[in-house]
């Protein structure tokens, strides 16, 4: 597989985020995107910004924005690179990271193994466990809604659900969103998940194997996923066959206390 272009991989992410959306508001740079059912997930509840949008601009405009939306948290997103004034000292409350935008351009390396279709109510216990271990101390509510999100996910597009299941529990799993973007029928990897006692059998490549031949199979024109910037897996996708393309997207975020 030959990489065919630029990935447009920032117009997936907006049309993906309108369609998951209850409401959106045109802001400077982009839009803004909100879905009260899940109010605590920052994916469904963010500002979408394609344009290099200064700074306190974009902040302003989610503060504007996600206090309009009675949200705990304010989130703003540069798909497109890092706004041109990041402060070198950031405001109280706020972080920021960077992720990569991978394609699969090379032949892909791994087998699915063990790795199997299944849905999302399969998968929705081992999703829920997996939020759980890394937000120990949250509400119920908290992860209940960044578990139960993927329902808006399934409503927006083609979304299937790739495992392994070892004595009827999922330990491993990702889902695959195909959805079509201007001409072009893209698939995108997501939720790449192995819960801890599972980790280090390879249940992941398999899972994204599996994943990309299901890709393969709908005739999609390009595979990607995003990957963070500063951990192991952006090595891990590099080895199986994706390479980094595009710009680095940058997020900010503060959680409201």
């Amino acid at each position: 597989m030959a990489p065919q272009g630029d990935l447009n991989a920032p117009d997936f992410v907006v049309e993906l985020s309108r369609r998951e959306s209850a409401a959106t508001w045109d802001v400077t740079g982009g839009i803004a995107v909100a879905n009260p059912t899940y109010a605590h997930s920052h994916e469904q509840n963010r500002l979408l910004l394609t344009e290099p949008t200064p700074w306190a601009v974009a902040l302003a405009d989610a503060e504007r924005v996600q206090a309009e939306a009675g949200l705990a948290h304010r989130r703003v997103d540069w798909l497109n690179g890092a706004p041109p004034d990041v402060p070198d000292v950031l405001p109280d409350g706020w972080s920021l990271s960077r992720t990569v935008f991978m394609e699969l351009t090379r032949d892909l390396v791994g087998e699915p193994g063990a790795a199997e279709l299944l849905t999302f109510d399969d998968v929705r216990t081992a999703l829920w466990a997996d939020w759980r271990s890394h937000l120990p101390d949250v509400p119920d509510e908290v992860i209940e809604h960044l578990a139960g999100r993927r329902r808006a996910t399934e409503r927006a597009c083609a979304v299937t659900w790739h495992a392994v299941v070892l004595d009827g529990e999922v330990v491993s799993f990702c889902d695959l969103r195909v959805m079509a973007v201007g001409d072009e029928l893209m698939a995108q990897i997501e939720d790449v998940v192995t819960l801890p006692a599972h980790r280090g059998h390879g249940y992941a490549r398999m899972i994204v194997v599996h994943a990309v031949r299901a890709a393969q199979a709908a005739g999609a024109d390009r595979i990607w996923l995003e990957a963070d910037a500063d951990d192991w897996p952006r090595e891990f996708y590099s080895r199986m066959g994706f390479t980094e393309c595009g710009p680095t997207p940058v997020v900010a975020m503060r959680q409201l206390p």
